[in-house]
């Protein structure tokens, strides 16, 4: 469809037999058909990541068409998205790679002593924290807002002055005012004259 709505665009530069092919890969033997086979939610995953990675390649500069063989070819690609996720029949209950090559703990090695008991009585409320009102964090007598109106977090760097100011979170003062609204000035929360 996008190769048809834009043939001017010379780096969409594939056919229809290319994109069947494609699909005939990514389905046949090599990805979707192999013993044991795939889930079809890893396939959908799968899929999804490697057309993304065909995105990146085309901002780069590469046209659709090497992206996709680019992607097609790049067999680390595909080992982490499917066949590290396939999971094997053993003993007759499902098991993913991991957790076959998880190693039990040796003996003498593991320090607890048993299950654990129940410390406390029953129905008592146990020591902790006090619940914080939404959106603030105690901060000794002032409050500060852990987000500004918008959801955006404050960043903590940038208060203390370790920030290079592309984290993509918000430089502003957090101090929440008497009012109840937050301050947003241009200064720091120390420095703050409200």
């Amino acid at each position: 469809m996008c190769v048809l709505s834009f043939p001017q665009f010379g780096q969409f530069d594939i056919t229809r037999e290319d994109l069947e092919s494609w699909y005939e890969w990514f389905y046949g033997e090599d990805i979707g058909g192999r013993f044991p086979p795939p889930e079809d939610h890893v396939l959908a995953i799968a899929e999804r990541n490697a057309w993304r990675k065909i995105h990146e390649q085309m901002h780069e500069g590469s046209t659709l068409k090497a992206a996709m063989l680019s992607v097609r070819q790049d067999t680390l690609f595909w080992t982490r998205e499917v066949y590290e996720k396939i999971r094997t029949f053993s003993r007759g209950r499902p098991q993913t790679r991991s957790s076959m090559d998880y190693a039990p703990p040796q003996k003498g090695k593991n320090k607890s002593k048993g299950k654990g008991k129940s410390r406390g009585k029953p129905g008592s409320k146990g020591k902790g924290k006090p619940p914080q009102p939404n959106n603030q964090a105690s901060r000794g007598s002032n409050k500060q807002a852990a987000t500004d109106p918008k959801g955006n977090q404050f960043c903590n760097n940038w208060m203390r002055g370790r920030c290079p100011g592309n984290c993509g979170r918000t430089h502003k003062c957090n101090l929440i005012l008497a009012t109840g609204r937050i301050c947003l000035g241009d200064h720091l929360p120390q420095d703050c004259p409200g």
